[in-house]
């Protein structure tokens, strides 16, 4: 999770090229709008769920429920699930690397 973390977004890049082709003032500026642009995001998601929760009532809390339940089959499943298709991808590099050193 820290390396998603670390990786820079399409937002830093943006910021990146405008700061750099424009300055600091355009960078500044343009920082400021994806900072307002996300609060504006988190709290109309924020909203939008309180909304959904309060109209569905009991229904909603089910759904979450069998979401959690579902996640966490799906969880299991995959901890206990054999390695096959990486086993397969290894494999294949590895035959890839043969061929390329064997000229084939």
């Amino acid at each position: 999770m820290i390396v998603v973390a670390l990786v820079p977004g399409p937002a830093v890049i943006t910021i990146t090229s405008a700061s750099l082709t424009g300055g600091f003032k355009r960078g500044l500026y343009l920082t400021i709008g994806v900072i307002i642009a996300d609060y504006i995001f988190i709290l109309f998601a924020i909203s939008g769920l309180a909304i959904v929760a309060e109209t569905m009532g009991t229904t909603f809390i089910y759904i979450q429920y069998l979401c959690s339940i579902y996640l966490i089959w799906f969880g299991i499943s995959l901890w206990f699930s054999s390695n096959t298709l990486q086993n397969k991808r290894q494999k294949s590099i590895v035959r890839y690397h043969v061929r390329i050193y064997v000229n084939y």
